[in-house]
């Protein structure tokens, strides 16, 4: 898995991964440099998120489990999600469930 750059007009930085697990998508943002980093995290349900992951971490749209982290650091950000990917298993259930 890498962090693939983007060039964007209106945000400082804007990297989308490449190389993830099958549907899974991971993007980071900085809208400017004074403001911090966002990931957001696009995790299908036919993937079971790591035991600690609160609820109130995680918004479900559609199909998918949605997650936002905001750090300082670029190499951080990009070290967190990584992580955060390896740590998925695939759920039992074919169809996957709301998380």
């Amino acid at each position: 898995m890498r962090f693939e750059k983007e060039n964007h007009k209106y945000f400082t930085l804007l990297e989308h991964l490449e190389d993830g697990p099958e549907g899974v998508g991971a993007r980071i943002t900085r809208i400017t440099p004074r403001l911090r980093l966002d990931v957001t995290l696009q995790i299908p349900f036919t993937y079971q998120l790591p035991a600690e992951t609160t609820r109130l971490e995680t918004l479900q749209v559609r199909n998918h489990t949605v997650i936002h982290q905001s750090f300082d650091d670029q190499e951080k950000a990009e070290q967190w999600t990584i992580n955060f990917i390896n740590r998925l298993k695939p759920c039992r259930h074919l169809k996957g469930r709301e998380q």
